[in-house]
């Protein structure tokens, strides 16, 4: 088990990412670091089609949060994510809607599992 001073160590390694991948890829995504056995894993919250996209490919983000309403005009908000597998994406009852015009999707996946 790791001490304080090494997990203060991670975490402030972890805010230095977060904000230089905030910084390059425009993806302001929080992160709650993780420890080897935390079976919660990481939760990052997202705001927008691309901050969901960034979060949803991110190998740190193990739980995804949307935190408002989406609201696209023609098209597909999450293109199935490459990393999106064994995930979770809680909407807490936000919704991603299209203007219904038939052939665009709100989450789109293929070939994905554990989700």
């Amino acid at each position: 088990m790791a001490n304080k001073s090494t997990k203060l160590l991670f975490f402030v390694c972890v805010l230095i990412t977060l904000f230089l991948f905030s910084w390059t890829a425009n993806a302001f995504l929080i992160i709650q670091p993780c420890y080897i056995g935390d079976e919660a894993g990481c939760t990052c919250e997202c705001d927008s089609c691309e901050d969901c996209t960034n979060a949803l490919n991110s190998t740190s983000c193990k739980n995804i949060k949307l935190q408002k309403n989406i609201s696209i005009s023609s098209e597909t908000c999450i293109n199935n994510p490459e990393n999106f597998n064994n995930k979770t994406f809680d909407c807490q009852g936000h919704t991603i809607e299209g203007n219904g015009s038939g052939s665009d999707y709100g989450i789109y996946l293929n070939g994905k599992s554990g989700n």
